[in-house]
């Protein structure tokens, strides 16, 4: 993230959910005459989202949070976040929210190599039979090694925090909060331009992971992919604690598939992410929603599509990273300014990656080396029938990073010359507009017939093949692939670079089919 987010953040916190919309007004409308008003409606406004932060972290710890649990890491992140802005009272809550997990009156065990300490409350019941502490160990020794293998920085050392410089994990009984695990940071570093971005970082898991708590897979393998995205996001933390957390959380779901690829833990969230939900922009940021986490298949489409890799693990998320970067010299990118960065560095554009992903989601069997297992994304199906008129226009209004696709099927059209006539009406094409048409055949193949060739104003005629004796189906994809934005810390949406203001949203895109013999 870039200079200006520091003395931002407790607005953009606000804005971005920590206040409802009913909050907002009471300070929005300023009093003539009153120089102050500004200032103190401000610090009103800041408080007010500070506490409402503070008490979502806290729900999400104690378990009466109705938001989904696993947003405690980026919860806590939060609260990490504007700590040091803080009055004296709210950094003491925050303090206390950061703490590492307490004692509950049991005595704290630490069992370490040279590199990691595993610390579990004595008498605990670890791993529910299926693996003891020294596994814990063993498993989080492992994927620090592949990944500083893979090119990683390790984890920022505490000092004496937690008794020694080592990468700490704490074992505690999360499971009755529903929670897997988190990761967060009780660095005291005030973090600045000038200090850096990087902090440290702690890790806590659930002790046993008993299958009636998580029903899915099983302890173990829940406890290495865990570890394996909690570790993760320590390693993020080496490089900027304070990133956009929607990419701080895809990829850390991308990365447990990386290391534990037979477990799939991740494909749970792939109803809830972008192959699902295309018409959701792809860095949306919504605060209890699983997006984000199934946001990882983007990744996953472009290590596989750019898979040179350094200890058997893809280079390119590990260059976002660097992109990323805010530590002391670093070049601090934003998430979206990162993947363009590093995707340009690779020949390519995010506009291009994002379009062959939002087709690769329509056969996601045939792209994807697992993507037998993934749902398809949807499409509205049209019948084009020579006994009916011919149907009316498909419209949808697109904001930034979707799609829609509309499935067009003929019907009693046999002869083989029949083709179908596709109007394109787009928003002007510099705002990111685009459609591509692909023909299936009925044997099952696809071909993209390719991308309409719109005018300055976003328009195109396309004709394609429509013979239902050979074709299936054609299909329009629309696409806003715009991924321009400013006001950037203002938070004013749940999007990139803490709710920067999209310059393309609400594009409205559409075709119109005619059925035709030449």
């Amino acid at each position: 993230m870039s200079i200006p987010r520091r003395r931002r953040v407790l607005t953009a916190l606000a804005l971005t959910g920590a206040l409802t919309a009913a909050a907002v007004p009471a300070f929005a409308d300023k009093g003539a005459g009153d120089p102050g008003s500004d200032k103190s409606d401000m610090e009103r406004a800041e408080r007010v989202a500070a506490v409402a932060t503070l008490e979502r972290a806290e729900a999400l710890l104690d378990g009466t949070s109705s938001e989904d649990p696993r947003g405690a890491t980026m919860a806590l992140r939060d609260v990490r976040m504007l700590r040091d802005s803080l009055p004296a009272d709210l950094a003491a809550r925050a303090d206390e929210v950061l703490l590492r997990p307490p004692d509950e009156g049991g005595t704290w065990v630490k069992t370490c190599n040279t590199e990691v300490c595993v610390h579990h409350l004595q008498g605990a019941d670890i791993g529910s039979g299926e693996y003891d502490v020294n596994d814990v160990l063993a498993t989080v020794q492992d994927i620090r090694d592949k990944y500083v293998a893979a090119g990683y920085r390790e984890p920022l050392p505490d000092g004496t925090t937690g008794g020694d410089a080592k990468f700490d994990v704490y074992l505690e009984d999360l499971g009755d909060q529903n929670l897997y695990g988190y990761c967060t940071s009780d660095d005291p570093k005030q973090a600045s331009p000038e200090t850096g971005w990087d902090l440290w970082a702690y890790c806590a898991f659930d002790d046993d992971f008993s299958a009636a708590q998580f029903p899915s897979n099983t302890p173990l393998e829940n406890m290495q992919v865990t570890a394996a995205h909690e570790y993760f996001h320590a390693t993020q933390y080496a490089y900027d604690a304070f990133e956009d957390s929607w990419i701080l959380e895809a990829t850390a779901t991308w990365a447990e598939d990386e290391l534990y690829d037979d477990v799939n833990d991740n494909y749970n969230y792939n109803g809830s992410g972008p192959i699902a939900h295309p018409t959701t922009p792809l860095d949306s940021d919504q605060n209890g929603s699983l997006f984000k986490y199934g946001a990882w298949t983007f990744f996953r489409y472009l290590t596989e599509r750019f898979p040179a890799a350094q200890g058997g693990i893809p280079t390119l998320v590990r260059e976002l990273l660097e992109s990323m970067d805010g530590s002391v010299g670093g070049p601090d990118r934003f998430s979206l300014q990162a993947v363009q960065e590093v995707l340009g560095d690779h020949g390519t554009s995010l506009s291009a990656a994002f379009a062959g992903y939002s087709l690769a989601n329509r056969a996601p069997e045939a792209i994807y080396e697992e993507g037998a297992d993934y749902p398809t994304a949807p499409a509205k199906s049209v019948t084009v029938s020579s006994k009916s008129k011919n149907p009316g226009a498909y419209t949808k209004t697109l904001d930034h990073l979707t799609s829609s696709t509309v499935r067009y099927r003929p019907s009693n059209l046999s002869a083989s010359n029949w083709k179908l006539r596709l109007k394109l009406d787009l928003a002007p094409k510099a705002k990111g507009s685009a459609a591509a048409v692909t023909v299936v055949k009925k044997n099952g193949t696809r071909t993209l017939l390719g991308y309409a060739k719109l005018n300055a104003q976003g328009d195109a005629t396309v004709a394609a093949p429509f013979s239902s004796s050979s074709v299936a189906a054609v299909e329009v994809t629309l696409l806003n692939l715009s991924g321009r934005l400013n006001d950037c810390w203002d938070g004013d949406t749940p999007y990139s670079c803490y709710g920067g203001n999209p310059l393309d949203d609400n594009l409205r895109q559409s075709v119109d089919p005619v059925a035709y013999r030449p």
